[in-house]
């Protein structure tokens, strides 16, 4: 615990120095997206099934797909990092084999219990739609919602499934409901928590006062995996909560892309980072720095996979991959506790440079 606090510690002085880019910016606040929350989508360590049939079977138990969702309504909670005006949603089926049919979508602001806090529920919509498909292989953005709510806001999406759905591999708590449409429902009949597919994959806001993104990217340590289900209590959530503490990074909103299980150079289990990174960090709305806290993984799979082992040589040289990238961009990257610290180019850009953004 004293080492994360540490670790948040340092990375506030870090963004506090950055702190004159987000007020360059502060002005157009209110027409700047920014993400506010991020759960990234990834691939199941084997091939998918198509739709109608059962998902192939993993060697694994534990890395098992989980069942397919149909006739149900999923509940999903996220939890904003960033004040918000205007809120939209982001969906994936980036790696569905099938289109992917939402047939009702609602947000709501979280009560106790799964429940929501009554007035509070907003339709979700698709180009005026209530439901749409998402083409198999691609995400889909909601249309904006006019929404003034603080940072650190607690909300339920609450997503109704008519059809037979293959859940996205990275998994979340989530509150699953009986069959039917209870999209709109303050407490979903027979809703239990399932560890299971995330469908929403991003929150984006525009804020009045953030105007910058910290993306945390890593694995399960960054994900927050074996905290207490949807409490958001892992080390990037504690970050988040310090940032909006500070008047020198309130401007400043984060986007946790940590997966459990990633590693840097091998895709199994998930997407690898070097493959990821452009999707999960470049693509952020207002990203402006990027926290890495990857590779331990790596270093274990060298144990059990023999050969997949890799050398420190190689992950310094994608850590080295990962900045150059970043640096492409105008990205600050802040590196966790690892061989990263030792890359002389992981010297921050240029004020000139982030301000330019």
């Amino acid at each position: 615990m004293t080492r994360g606090r540490h670790r948040c510690a340092a990375i506030v002085v870090s963004l506090a120095w950055l702190a004159g880019c987000a007020a360059s910016a502060a002005s157009r606040s209110g027409d700047l997206w920014v993400g506010a929350w991020g759960f990234p989508a990834t691939s199941f360590p084997q091939p998918l099934a198509a739709a109608g049939s059962s998902p192939v079977p993993a060697a694994n138990p534990a890395n098992a797909p989980p069942p397919n969702f149909v006739n149900v309504t999923i509940r999903q909670i996220v939890r904003l990092s960033a004040s918000a005006e205007r809120v939209r949603i982001r969906f994936s089926n980036e790696f569905g084999l099938t289109p992917m049919r939402l047939g009702a979508v609602h947000i709501a602001q979280l009560a106790e219990g799964g429940s929501t806090v009554p007035g509070s529920d907003h339709v979700v919509t698709f180009s005026g739609q209530g439901a749409i498909r998402i083409p198999a292989a691609a995400p889909m953005l909601s249309d904006p919602i006019q929404w003034r709510l603080p940072s650190l806001t607690r909300l339920a999406v609450s997503i109704f499934l008519p059809e037979e759905t293959i859940p996205p591999a990275h998994r979340v708590s989530e509150y699953v409901s009986a069959s039917g449409n209870f999209a709109d429902a303050r407490q979903m009949p027979g809703a239990a928590l399932v560890r299971s597919g995330a469908l929403v994959s991003g929150i984006e806001v525009v804020s009045d006062s953030a105007a910058r993104v910290v993306v945390t990217f890593g694995d399960s340590i960054t994900e927050g995996f074996g905290s207490t289900t949807n409490e958001f209590r892992g080390w990037s959530d504690r970050l988040v909560e310090r940032l909006a503490r500070s008047p020198a990074t309130r401007g400043w909103s984060l986007v946790n892309a940590g997966i459990n299980s990633n590693r840097l150079l091998h895709n199994n289990p998930g997407a690898d980072a070097l493959a990821r990174f452009d999707r999960d960090v470049l693509s952020v709305p207002g990203v402006a720095a990027v926290m890495v806290l990857e590779g331990i993984n790596d270093i274990g799979y060298s144990h059990t996979i023999p050969t997949e082992a890799v050398a420190a040589s190689e992950i310094i040289d994608a850590y080295a991959q990962i900045i150059a990238r970043a640096h492409e961009h105008g990205i600050t990257v802040i590196g966790g506790p690892s061989p990263l610290s030792k890359i002389r180019t992981t010297t921050y850009p240029k004020a000139s440079r982030c301000a330019s953004r």
